[in-house]
């Protein structure tokens, strides 16, 4: 899946790109295979979108998010984890 199949509001982890010619640019600004991202805005047109990313936000267009292969992540998954987390934590 890439960046670009997100809707507004969904989150992924970027697993690498589709293409060898990445713009240098995004891997100098963090855009980087492990990172957490989400979509925070999507331009009327579908392009280009904005997405949020350790504390830092990114527009990009639809050309570059194609490029960006990603791992959606089920929120609700997540916060049942860090709940045990917690649990666990406060146990031992």
């Amino acid at each position: 899946m890439d960046l670009y199949n997100l809707k507004k509001g969904e989150k992924g982890i970027i697993k690498g790109f589709k293409h060898k010619n990445i713009p240098i640019k995004l891997l100098e600004l963090g855009v980087l295979p492990g990172v957490k991202i989400e979509v925070i805005f999507i331009s009327i047109f579908c392009d280009p979108l904005c997405i949020s990313y350790e504390q830092s936000c990114l527009v990009l267009r639809k050309k570059e998010a194609e490029n960006i292969l990603i791992e959606p992540v089920n929120e609700k998954k997540d916060d049942a984890k860090k709940k045990y987390k917690i649990s666990s934590f406060g146990k031992s």
